[in-house]
């Protein structure tokens, strides 16, 4: 009987630890706001914000342009219903994002295109808990032209060096914001300093940590006898 009731505790232990697929990739984003016509968010103000996926769970992917040329496009999907795939914090205004799309440029016009990764939340957003139809969140990662060995396929990536993507200047790559209301809306853009992998919990500490809890869970009943 204690050896069942023992079992079932370290099952709940276990299971109170967040599964992560192995090969899901997380990234975080800092930048600042460098241009804006939306209320709450001013220039020089901070960003923040995430995003993720797992490369093999695209559910829509389309690849233009043999593989082996180095020259093509690669389209990709992602769609979580009921958690967030692409968050940030701009200004006061928290944007959030189940689906993610990504397209994935290798120096598409040959020699002289450069390499482009965009990240965005498609055709809607929500917005300070709000779904926007048409509103936008997104990351543009572009290389000055004849610069081709930063994307080195159209695979989906899984690290992200900032200074390389150096079109837009020392701060190289950049984000928006985007509300819906057309080309005279209401938009935020910035500029993005940092994209950093966030590790993934190691999977022997978790299971340190819940056999430990359990430790003290039968010391707790043993003292209480």
């Amino acid at each position: 009987m204690i050896k069942t009731v023992k079992a079932v505790a370290l099952t709940v232990l276990v299971g109170a630890f967040p599964a992560v697929h192995a090969a899901e990739q997380i990234f975080e984003f800092v930048g600042k706001v460098t241009t804006s016509s939306v209320v709450g968010a001013n220039i020089g103000d901070l960003v923040t914000g995430t995003f993720r996926y797992d490369p093999d769970a695209a559910t829509d992917t389309t690849v233009v342009g043999p593989p082996s040329s180095r020259v093509g496009i690669g389209l990709y999907a992602f769609n979580s219903p009921g958690s967030s795939l692409l968050s940030a914090q701009i200004g006061v205004h928290s944007v959030t994002s189940s689906a993610l799309e990504m397209t994935v440029y290798d120096n598409i016009l040959g020699g002289g295109a450069g390499d482009s990764v965009e990240i965005s939340s498609g055709g809607s957003a929500t917005v300070n808990g709000t779904n926007l139809a048409g509103a936008s969140v997104g990351l543009l990662l572009t290389t000055d032209p004849g610069q081709t060995q930063v994307v080195e396929s159209t695979d989906v990536p899984t690290s992200y060096d900032v200074n390389a993507f150096n079109f837009y200047g020392p701060e190289s790559s950049v984000g928006w914001l985007d509300l819906g209301q057309g080309p005279n809306g209401e938009q935020v853009w910035f500029s993005i300093s940092n994209i950093t992998p966030v590790p993934e919990p190691d999977v022997g500490v978790l299971t340190l940590l819940g056999m430990g809890a359990l430790g003290m869970w039968a010391g707790r009943r043993r003292f209480r006898r």
